[in-house]
């Protein structure tokens, strides 16, 4: 089986979570891959290749958040839509602008979707009217890469060793996104102040972002560590 693809990346190295989804199915699965980084746009050539299986990675529906938001619109995503295949979608941060997703999967011909609503919501987050969805599967936002798991044996101390007692990073979001999306922000600035009570690094800084190995590292030397995750509203 033939099957493409489609993310949407500038970034020379991605954050470790993102560059495991997208290797997922070639690390995963026997059939053979072709990737298309739509931040480089659309080749033409690609309207006469057929693919049994065409996959719209979560970094293309983040296009919402930015002001690249009017890109699921233009001329290349009407090149995908020709193709033919089986077509389904993997978005997340699914609390907002679903309708103009619902709009994009309509376009696109998409009639499968990944999701983290649970099947209560899926016709209030993509009604069927407006998606032209058929087929829903609830998942959830992210899995743990074995492979990772593997890479990571040689870094893991026993706690007695480990050297910060507190370790989290958060995304500085704007305060439309409402008050959950805030506070995972701004428990960074609360306990900073009390950082010289235990041995802490936590931040907001994107410069203090971890990528690839580092941040695998950096929680092993970690003795308790905040994980958010707040898809749904």
């Amino acid at each position: 089986m033939n099957i493409l693809l489609i993310y949407y990346s500038w970034e020379k190295k991605n954050r470790n979570t993102i560059d495991e989804s997208i290797r997922a199915f070639e690390n995963y699965s026997d059939h053979k891959l072709f990737y298309l980084n739509y931040a480089f746009g659309v080749p033409s050539f690609l309207k006469n290749r057929k693919f049994d299986l065409i996959i719209y990675h979560y970094s293309i529906f983040a296009l919402k958040m930015q002001e690249k938001r009017s890109l699921l619109d233009d001329t290349g995503f009407a090149i995908l839509a020709s193709l033919k295949g089986c077509k389904i979608a993997m978005p997340q941060d699914e609390y907002i602008y679903n309708d103009l997703i619902c709009r994009f999967y309509r376009k696109q011909g998409i009639e499968t979707v990944y999701t983290c609503f649970f099947e209560t919501d899926y016709q209030k987050a993509y009604p069927e009217s407006l998606s032209g969805l058929k087929n829903y599967f609830t998942v959830f936002p992210g899995y743990v890469d074995e492979r990772a798991l593997d890479n990571i044996k040689e870094f893991v101390l026993p706690i007695q060793d480990r050297h910060i007692d507190l370790g989290y990073r958060a995304r500085k979001n704007p305060y439309w996104l409402g008050s959950l999306g805030v506070l995972k922000w701004k428990v960074t600035e609360v306990f900073g102040k009390y950082s010289g009570m235990i041995r802490m690094d936590v931040s907001n800084d994107p410069s203090k972002v971890f990528l690839e190995m580092n941040g695998i590292i950096f929680w092993q030397v970690v003795d308790v560590f905040w994980g958010w995750k707040v898809d749904q509203v």
